[in-house]
């Protein structure tokens, strides 16, 4: 899919810390999104973030809770095309390189700093790539 990204923990990942990670990871992209949209804050007090704006909204499917990987929707190409290069420094995809102050301003709850410093530091090698589609079979007519 053009608007989907396909996440990768590392296998050294705890298991019981699968849902934390992603959703930092999904919490960043969308932060991301909203951080281009907004610039750099100097106009005016006007911000825009995904809860008023649906392009901005980052969704994330976590097909099966005993395994590392999941996928992140976005609105548009462009959207997840923004994100991916946010996130590993390429538009092709990699090793994320999340920089500690888009995880901190992802993180929404002010008293839980310490557990996303421990959630950052296992998202060291996650991979983020363009998800692939399904292929639909073909019916001959």
């Amino acid at each position: 899919d053009s608007d989907s990204l396909f996440l990768k923990l590392e296998n050294s990942v705890p298991m019981t810390e699968y849902a934390a990670c992603l959703e930092l990871v999904r919490s960043s992209a969308e932060q991301s999104l909203e951080d281009a949209i907004n610039g750099d804050g100097t106009g005016g007090d006007e911000i825009v973030t995904a809860k008023e704006e649906p392009a901005l909204a980052v969704s994330m499917r976590h097909p099966d809770p005993l395994k590392g990987f999941a996928f992140l929707s976005f609105a548009s190409h462009a959207a997840a095309s923004m994100a991916i290069a946010s996130l590993t420094g390429s538009p092709d995809g990699g090793i994320a390189v999340i920089s500690e102050s888009l995880l901190k301003k992802s993180n929404k709850s002010e008293d839980n700093k310490d557990a996303v410093n421990n959630t950052a530091q296992l998202l060291s090698g996650l991979n983020i790539f363009w998800a692939k589609g399904t292929k639909k079979p073909r019916h001959n007519k």
